[in-house]
């Protein structure tokens, strides 16, 4: 068990929505409501935020039926409670997962394999007298007879739901592949928002569907339900089309990093050992794997040292990497919910490592039967391809499948060097984007001009930018930290310097900009954007000056300016000083960039954390 203490900053910004969400939660009107909400949309932010609002009434139990989903609530909901939290005020968090059993925390998350078991489940009603919060994370699963035991051990089943208790589900795919609805367990759904609408406003990337001829005889869907893993097997797990799957992979994405979704245990193994022949590096994961084993084949395929993972049933839920850009659909399904849950796995934003979409190499045809149109479909157990809108009876959505679709707001980010990216307006206003040691991502926000800038600018009758950066996120999840990005890119810079297609962006570069990178001896690029990054970055001449100087001090490289005006006003304050004199230098840049400090202290003190918990660990 673990105690927090909200600093109160409110550093973190929920998205638009996810406010929507929140208050279409509270204003629902029945105790058991649902989110329906795309992956990537950040249910477990918003999930965290309810929590935090309802810890005065009593602990919150949230369920989860996979390790990694219980791993990434707990690091959300602490990143959410030190922004919402009352300042000052402690709560304590804690797993009930094996031999862990930490029922006395504030906000427990629990694998529902352990908290279900009877004696588990008693020794957390023994230690609380009610739970008036209960989530359930993808919820589609709550009919399943270990959560119905503990539903109605907690008193969440039927009409005699206590006053004030809330049983908040959530998933992106409220489909049941059985046909069983979920009328039992769940009143409705109070808040839905699509895929379309995510990749619209720029929290997802688009897919690109590519249909690959490989496997025929699949294309029309199955009456009835989903195919057997015994119907599909005979067709798709074949030498030959294994062959042709790794084939049409290096065609089309051998330079991306890839999920392989197969047919069976049989299979995912079959076709990781064609693309090992092919001299591709494959790993095979499955729900039969020991968590260690599992965890470090995942890990491996995050680091780039495994290309292509073929996984059975493990991958379409609780997993994020942000790095996928392709996905091989080389398991057949007429499951709208399952679908979507697939192709989920590779939307999310990854802009380090160049990610601008998410292709879909569509092996059996399976980009025919689904329209990646919106999964904001009421909770039902008829047929999936009824139309939500046409839904009559309790079960009705209390908002968000409504909501206006705003325009595309895609940002580009400007890549200063290894590991920093940087959004930059025409105000001065930044958002900035570090990989720091350790594998910590540092998300800010703020502003900064030199003093030769804002008197220019006082000059034109403008006025002064003011210094001042806040870290808004620092954590181990690159999905979280580019979420971070994104919102605050919305929501703090002008949208017109930073979003793709804003009309400049591809326009053949001014005169001004061409006279200004002559200059400085480059030449000028194609287009307007690129040249406006080119002024952004230090000239290389600027760079190899200003190594050269923090070589003789001593300083980081972290430490290097991201601009070309940082740079300026460092190598005015190097040539000023005596040679040599570190003291003298570092005083001089804590006063004229306040800002690249304060974001060093916070990186270094990150950086020494997760030292410290890696030597402990050790």
């Amino acid at each position: 068990m673990k105690t927090l203490v909200s600093s109160g900053t409110r550093r973190l910004r929920l998205r638009d929505y996810q406010e929507a969400a929140v208050q279409a939660v509270y204003e629902y009107g029945k105790p058991r409501p649902v989110l329906v909400a795309a992956t990537g949309a950040g249910k477990t932010v918003i999930a965290s935020k309810i929590a935090v609002d309802r810890l005065n009434r009593g602990p919150v139990l949230f369920l989860a039926h996979r390790d990694e989903l219980l791993d990434q609530t707990l690091e959300k909901f602490a990143a959410v409670y030190d922004s919402f939290g009352e300042a000052g005020r402690r709560v304590t968090v804690g797993r009930i997962q094996a031999e862990e059993d930490d029922v006395a925390a504030d906000f427990a998350v629990a694998s529902i394999q352990t908290i279900s078991h009877p004696e588990r489940l008693s020794h957390w009603m023994a230690a609380h007298d009610t739970t008036p919060t209960l989530i359930t994370d993808e919820c589609h699963h709550a009919r399943a007879a270990s959560y119905m035991r503990v539903y109605e051990a907690l008193g969440f089943l039927g009409d005699g739901v206590r006053d004030g208790a809330l049983h908040l589900g959530l998933t992106a795919t409220p489909y049941r592949a059985d046909g069983a609805g979920l009328r039992k367990v769940f009143d409705g759904v109070a808040y839905a928002i699509g895929v379309m609408r995510l990749i619209e406003e720029g929290y997802l990337v688009p897919p690109k569907a590519v249909r690959l001829a490989i496997v025929e005889g699949l294309d029309e869907a199955r009456p009835g339900g989903d195919w057997t893993d015994h119907e599909l097997s005979g067709v798709v797990n074949t030498a030959s089309v294994n062959e042709r799957i790794v084939e049409a992979w290096k065609e089309h994405a051998q330079d991306r990093l890839t999920i392989a979704f197969c047919v069976s245990v049989e299979h995912a193994e079959a076709l990781a050992a064609a693309f090992e022949a092919a001299g591709v590096k494959a790993a095979t994961v499955t729900g039969a794997m020991p968590k260690d084993e599992r965890r470090a084949t995942l890990d491996a395929f995050s680091r780039g040292e495994v290309r292509v993972v073929c996984n059975y049933g493990v991958l379409t839920e609780g997993f994020d990497r942000p790095e996928v850009s392709c996905l091989i659909m080389a398991r057949p399904t007429t499951s709208h919910g399952l679908y979507t849950q697939m192709v989920g796995r590779g939307l999310r934003l990854a802009p380090h490592v160049g990610k601008t979409d998410c292709l879909v190499l569509d092996v059996v045809g399976v980009t025919e039967l689904h329209q990646l149109v919106t999964v904001d479909r009421l909770l039902t157990g008829a047929d999936e391809a009824a139309p939500a809108a046409g839904m009559d009876g309790p079960l009705g959505i209390g908002g968000g499948g409504s909501s206006k679709v705003v325009p595309a707001s895609k940002f580009r980010w400007v890549c200063v060097r290894d590991g920093v990216w940087l959004a930059r307006d025409f105000a001065g206003r930044f958002v900035r984007v570090e990989r720091l040691p350790g594998e910590v991502w540092q998300v800010a926000a703020g502003s900064w001009a030199s003093a030769r800038e804002n008197a220019r600018r006082a000059d034109s009758g403008l006025e002064p930018v003011p210094t001042g950066v806040d870290v808004v996120y620092q954590g181990a999840d690159a999905e979280m930290a580019w979420g971070y990005a994104a919102t605050y890119a919305r929501v703090h810079l002008q949208r017109r310097a930073v979003e793709e297609g804003a009309w400049w962006m591809d326009l053949p570069p001014t005169e001004k900009q061409v006279e200004a990178l002559m200059r400085r001896g480059m030449l000028p690029p194609a287009t307007r954007w690129e040249a406006m990054a080119m002024l952004t970055l230090p000239t290389p001449r600027q760079m190899s000056v200003l190594r050269r100087v923090f070589a003789q001090m001593r300083l980081p490289e972290a430490m290097l300016p991201d601009t070309m005006e940082e740079a300026a006003v460092l190598l005015d304050e190097a040539a000023r000083l005596r040679r040599g004199d570190r003291a003298a230098f570092l005083g001089s840049y804590a006063r004229a960039l306040p800002h690249r400090v304060k974001l060093f202290a916070a990186g270094a003190s990150a950086a020494r954390d997760t030292a410290d918990a890696v030597q402990s660990a050790v």
